[in-house]
């Protein structure tokens, strides 16, 4: 399928770029490439921050309008052209469908060895890629990417009947989705950005710089890898009597293996929010804010005061070895094989008490393995103290490997991310019943309940956490000065070797060690009435109630000191009613 349409951007101007500081010339010089088509369309600095209704077309640069005006030398005026607007074709639905190469291929075989055993095969593979352009889309060049999806599943059932009451069936399934989300042409990079969140609209069009996911800041790529599913479900039923009775198993085995390069692009925002004085830092070279991810190599950020927030080799202190890194600092590895193995079992019987009444009463039993990694020292998370209050056993608290031990006083973790709960017990009761004995009017009612595991893309992210990986974020409040815009992909980790700089703040995705699986209560009461035979009508009522449902937190920074924040802790519920939801 082929589609396409044009994305209109405004880019700076080479005027604007070439009238500011080297930081941004060389930033712009080495990614800044255009490769989309100038449509020659400019906007000029008084535009950028004047009304609409006064003539402008915006008034989200004003201040930084006043400010560059105020610069000595009279460069800047209301008629300096500072963004221009390009054209880039983009393979984007424009009504004829998503552009894509995509082919569906299923092969199935059936056979009966004997008149009581039948079996079948099946192979079923779909693969799907995208054009260039069709993950990211830049008007600079390299930055481009596309999309590949190849899933393929496989399975085996085998049934056999050993007599009129008995009936066994089994089946074998193999599953295997590789989803891919590469880089483009260019490598690993920074982004600049205007702000830490989204591109801003100017007059209709986003207003991006070079680099990866320049729309939005919370995007990575590359991003994919396969995961590999197994599956093997036994069944047996049995009919005795009245009694229909049903039981059996699963076994399901999942192989992630993953790269989720989050912050291998380096974002450096002109401003943490807004737009104001984005401006007037793009032509200073120099940003608010930056953001990127590196290997601590095994060590953790220095511990702040908790009283002047110092932390050591600020204010010329002396640095701390134990959280110190020598140039060069590398990225950490950003890929994971995360193993589960989950079980379960159930029985069921489907009780026929009279003609006109059907009874079902069932138990299944699932427990959900812990998500570990085949390397178990990439596998680290955040531990409480075991005595006292919330707030003593945050602050208590330590990040551990999984088999590192743990200090007096520090939950052990055993090994495990989170420990394994074997108490997933789910009952569901159901009836039926002929209200009228002639089969044209029916009661139905159940109750039941269904366990749902943690949500593989938050549990995933614990990958970020120290000493094998560092989510580092910091402001010009922080560093008590400008960021100066740079083309490292660490920033100012990316300097000259032989420099040892102190391990700044970080973030730290923690699973709460004894989270509960959530499960969900749904209740089910329906009538029904055949009027005639054509026509039935019928009422209906359907609740459900969640139990321990999965949400994220942001434990408070303050608690304890080392770490900005203890970010993203999935918890069973939020434990923190006034902090902010984040991830």
């Amino acid at each position: 399928m082929r589609s396409s349409n044009v994305v209109q951007y405004y880019i700076p101007t080479a005027d604007f770029i070439n009238a500011s500081n080297a930081n941004t010339q060389t930033f712009f010089k080495q990614f800044g490439t255009v490769s989309a088509a100038p449509t020659g369309k400019i906007l000029t600095l008084g535009q950028l921050g004047t009304s609409v209704a006064n003539g402008g077309v915006t008034t989200a640069f004003a201040a930084d309008r006043t400010a560059l005006e105020a610069l000595p030398g009279g460069v800047f005026t209301d008629a300096f052209p500072v963004l221009q607007q390009v054209n880039v074709t983009v393979p984007i639905d424009a009504g004829g469908g998503a552009p894509q190469n995509t082919y569906n291929t299923l092969a199935r075989v059936d056979f009966n060895p004997t008149d009581r055993t039948q079996m079948y095969g099946q192979y079923v593979r779909y693969n799907l890629a995208t054009p260039l352009g069709g993950g990211n889309n830049s008007p600079y060049a390299g930055y481009s990417t596309a999309q590949t999806l190849l899933s393929q599943n496989a399975q085996y059932g085998l049934t056999h009947t050993f007599s009129a009451q008995l009936t066994t069936q089994v089946e074998i399934g193999l599953l295997r989705v590789n989803n891919n989300q590469p880089l483009g042409d260019n490598p690993a990079g920074p982004t600049l950005f205007i702000n830490s969140g989204a591109a801003p609209n100017i007059a209709g069009n986003n207003l991006v710089f070079p680099g990866y996911s320049e729309n939005n800041a919370g995007n990575g790529l590359p991003s994919g890898g396969p995961q590999n599913n197994i599956q093997i479900s036994p069944v047996a039923t049995y009919t005795k009597g009245r009694h229909t009775l049903q039981f059996g198993g699963q076994y399901t085995y999942i192989r992630d293996n993953h790269t989720f390069a989050i912050y291998e692009n380096a974002q450096e925002a002109l401003v943490t929010s807004g737009t104001s004085n984005a401006l007037v830092n793009l032509h200073a070279g120099v940003s608010n804010y930056f953001q990127a991810n590196l290997n601590p190599q095994g060590k953790f950020p220095c511990v702040k005061d908790l009283i002047t927030g110092a932390t050591p080799g600020s204010g010329g202190a002396p640095l701390d070895p134990s959280c110190t890194l020598t140039t060069p600092i590398a990225q950490p590895n950003f890929s994971r094989s995360n193993r589960y193995n989950e079980f379960a079992g159930f029985f069921n019987d489907a009780w026929k008490v009279s003609p006109r009444l059907t009874l079902n009463a069932g138990l299944r039993y699932e427990v959900y393995g812990t998500q570990h990694n085949k390397n178990a020292a990439l596998d680290s998370s955040f531990y409480f103290g075991t005595q006292g209050s919330l707030q003593d056993r945050i602050r208590a608290g330590k990040i551990l490997r999984v088999n590192d031990p743990a200090p007096a006083g520090v939950q052990n973790p055993g090994g495990k991310l989170w420990n394994t709960n074997y108490k997933q017990f789910a009952p569901r009761l159901s009836f039926a019943y002929d209200l009228s004995g002639d089969g044209k009017t029916s009661l139905r009612g159940g109750y039941g309940i269904s366990y749902e595991r943690n949500f593989g893309n938050v549990t995933y992210n614990v990958a970020l956490n120290p000493p094998a990986q560092l989510a580092i974020s910091f402001t010009n409040t922080d560093t008590g000065a400008p960021i100066p815009i740079s083309t490292g992909v660490l920033g100012q980790f990316s300097g000259l070797a032989g420099v040892s700089k102190g391990i700044p703040p970080g973030t730290v995705r923690a699973v709460d060690p004894r989270i509960k699986p959530a499960y969900n209560q749904f209740y089910t009461l329906s009538v029904e009435h055949q009027v005639n035979a054509t026509l039935t009508s019928g009422l209906a009522y359907t609740g459900e109630r969640g139990i321990h449902n999965y949400s994220i937190a942001t434990i408070p920074p303050l608690l304890r000191p080392g770490l900005r924040e203890r970010r993203a802790a999935l918890y069973k519920r939020c434990r923190f009613p006034g902090q902010a939801h984040q991830y």
